[in-house]
């Protein structure tokens, strides 16, 4: 096991200053250092990972030390695409996919534990499904693989077929172990199964499963599953009466081999997506207003279109909100981070491109609209999918145009509708990258980003930071790099300020210890008038050809 060990730098060297927002670095690479690369993150019940593009696994210790798990693959990856990860526990595995081959491993926070497991060639469109339980791993291609963890032995437990489209799926409620697969090569008959570990035979649930719902045919829970089916019924739409085939969502109870249907909705193939679980209940969106009647004959279906945020429990199912707009249709995108109480989900939309909103046991809103008014599609550059969660906040990337072309910062919010302030990690705008690698380590957020210390040859170096995002991140925006070269004077002042910088002003903004933008001039002055503005502190941004200075002043 290697360890490499992070120097805490102290924030006071180059004049850096703490405000409300409690952000530290850890450690700084320079240019030639090879830093780490992160570009897939994942929890554990007691560790937190970060997989690098070297091909290295590393966990991230509470101290922000990252300790080598392994090294996966002599290859360099880049696409987060190429690698599926599912949590059990203590316990992960996921897969690599490099050229033609897929490679399976597992971990649990041990360099012994963290193992090669399988390798095989790719031959559908997709990675071979997986799960773990019990120490074993299981992989289903035409054939389900059993591996053993122990001695890495390995057996077929069953073969299941040619198959005709990539349906396979295999899932775990940490008892039983589920498969969906096609029935006799037909595209169309997609089975669930519930699979016997000590023979292979397979007990049939459905043989109907929602063949057009490949993501996510199968939501495992204790004891059971959800899964989605179809059904053959006639509808109304719009007064026109036609056949359809309506997508059920069904309770399967393993300890009594009994479903129960608990949601009705579909308009041809197209079904609820499934968000989350907040506090025991599972949450659903669709852009459709469905009737949950279990069993209509014939059902009708208004045709609208909006956003539709639908809860399930034992009590069953309700619609929690409903947005409706003849100009606009919702689509959920596929990106969410689940939160403590809140689910942050991304939504496309024809006019403002992608959006990011919250949904809850109550509501379900836009959080915040970065280009109101906008009339052509535009894409807010909120990287979701690489953001987390801390006590219900939100940590995530901007990347393109949230607020200009080359905004590549942090932004953070606490789920409050218009609550996204932008967080500086990287005022050289000019040679910025992504904030990359974010991951919860013990209620911390730790990144790796380009930093304002500038190493050889003159180029930032990369650090990793450590954000305190459990703290109040209403307080304001963070100026930790906070540079020398922009002075403001007089400071406390009552009427005017002036700037003085070592480099030519192409734009500057006032910005509140909220996170609000005061003032905002692309004129380049360097003398401002402050008496519209409250008591308080306030930083001044200002922006040239070399990327941006900060600095705060008192106004009396």
């Amino acid at each position: 096991m290697k360890k490499i060990s992070l120097m805490i730098l102290l924030l006071s060297v180059v004049g850096f200053s703490i405000s409300a927002q409690s952000i530290s670095r850890l450690k700084s690479w320079g240019y030639l250092d090879s830093p780490p690369a992160p570009f897939k993150t994942f929890s554990t019940t007691d560790a937190s990972y970060m997989l690098l593009a070297s091909g290295k696994l590393v966990k991230v210790e509470v101290d922000g030390s990252l300790t080598e798990m392994c090294t996966i693959l002599c290859k360099t990856y880049s696409k987060a695409s190429d690698v599926a990860v599912k949590v059990y526990g203590n316990m992960a595995m996921f897969s690599l996919v490099e050229g033609s081959n897929v490679y399976y491993y597992v971990t649990s926070g041990t360099a012994s534990s963290s193992k090669l497991v399988h390798q095989l060639t790719k031959t559908l469109v997709n990675p071979p499904s997986f799960a773990y339980m019990n120490g074993k791993a299981y992989i289903l291609t035409t054939d389900l693989t059993e591996i053993s963890l122990a001695d890495n032995s390995k057996k077929v437990l069953k073969t299941v077929g040619t198959v005709y489209k990539d349906y396979f799926k295999t899932e775990t409620d940490g008892q039983n172990l589920y498969i969906t697969y096609n029935i006799d090569d037909n595209s169309t008959k997609l089975a669930l199964s519930k699979v016997d570990l000590a023979t292979g035979d397979l007990s049939v649930i459905s043989d109907r499963v929602d063949y057009w719902n490949p993501i996510a045919p199968i939501i495992p829970l204790n004891n059971g599953l959800l899964y989605w089916s179809l059904k053959d019924t006639t509808m109304v739409v719009n007064g026109s009466k036609s056949s359809y085939q309506r997508t059920l969502l069904t309770k399967y109870d393993a300890q009594t081999n009994s479903s129960q249907q608990v949601f009705e909705a579909g308009v041809g193939v197209k079904a609820p997506d499934y968000l989350g679980e907040v506090d025991g209940k599972l949450y659903f969106f669709s852009n459709g207003d469905y009737s949950l009647s279990y069993s209509c004959s014939t059902c009708t279906f208004s045709g609208a279109t909006g956003a539709y945020l639908w809860e399930g429990s034992s009590q069953g199912f309700r619609l929690v909100k409903g947005i409706e707009n003849g100009t606009e249709k919702y689509t959920y995108a596929g990106i969410k981070q689940v939160a403590s109480d809140k689910i942050y989900l991304e939504l496309t939309t024809k006019t403002e491109g992608k959006e990011t909103w919250v949904a809850s046991a109550t509501d379900l809103f836009l959080l915040k609209d970065f280009n109101p008014g906008a009339s052509s599609l535009k894409d807010y550059g909120l990287k979701l999918v690489d953001g987390v969660t801390c006590g219900g906040k939100l940590a995530v990337p901007g990347i393109g145009v949230v607020t200009s072309p080359s905004d590549n910062e942090l932004y953070l919010s606490d789920g409050t509708p218009n609550n996204f302030y932008k967080f500086d990690v990287m005022p050289k705008a000019d040679l910025q990258s992504m904030p990359r690698g974010l991951i919860n380590v013990n209620n911390k957020i730790y990144f790796i980003a380009a930093d304002s210390i500038l190493g050889l040859y003159n180029l930032p170096m990369t650090s990793l930071f450590a954000l305190d995002l459990c703290a109040d991140i209403s307080q304001g925006v963070n100026d930790v790099l906070q540079t020398r070269y922009l002075k403001i004077y007089p400071n406390p002042a009552a009427h005017f300020i002036q700037l003085k910088s070592d480099n030519p002003i192409d734009q500057v903004e006032i910005i509140s210890v909220s996170g609000a933008l005061i003032y905002r001039s692309y004129s380049g002055e360097k003398t401002i008038d402050v008496n519209s503005l409250k008591r308080g502190v306030y930083l001044v941004k200002a922006y040239h050809n070399k990327g941006v200075d900060i600095a705060r002043f008192v106004k009396e």
